[in-house]
């Protein structure tokens, strides 16, 4: 089990599915996990269907957060994460959004934040899934090797 607290931006199908697996096979605990949405009604609903803690805003769940990931739509990233830029900064980034590939995060984070862009699908959620990892990344070799270990619970990476 990872001692990483992990924080998810965007609670949507994605999000769920990686959550909802990673609880699954017992890689993390309910306590370590920290989520927000646009929708806080249908948030809470669905963090209490996962035993997870739902936050008020991003800034909490960042707060809280080892690891953020951001599952929020690809459309809707430069507005979510432009104001975050500055608490992000220590801490590792994972994307799961479409299309956000490590050089168009360099252009939006900050200078040094660890980041690295993936694309799960959603047989995650039963152990079965695939995990795209993109090569190109700033995590350090420890980060990094956790990381894949973490997901490689759930799927083939």
């Amino acid at each position: 089990m990872t001692n990483w607290k992990i924080g998810v931006i965007g609670f949507g199908n994605i999000a769920q599915a990686l959550i909802g697996g990673l609880l699954k096979v017992q890689a993390i605990d309910p306590e370590q996990v920290f989520v927000c949405a646009a929708h806080v009604d249908k948030l809470r609903m669905n963090a209490e269907k996962y035993g997870v803690h739902a936050c008020q805003d991003a800034e909490e769940v960042i707060e809280k957060s080892d690891v953020v990931i951001l599952a929020v739509k690809p459309y809707q990233m430069e507005k979510v994460v432009t104001p975050l830029k500055s608490l992000l900064k220590d801490k590792i980034v994972v994307s799961v959004a479409s299309g956000w590939m490590f050089d168009r995060f360099e252009g939006l984070l900050e200078k040094g934040t660890h980041h690295i862009s993936t694309s799960p699908n959603t047989p995650v959620a039963v152990a079965e899934g695939i995990i795209i990892v993109e090569d190109k990344h700033s995590l350090s070799d420890d980060e990094f090797s956790h990381l894949i270990q973490l997901f490689e619970q759930v799927a083939l990476v």
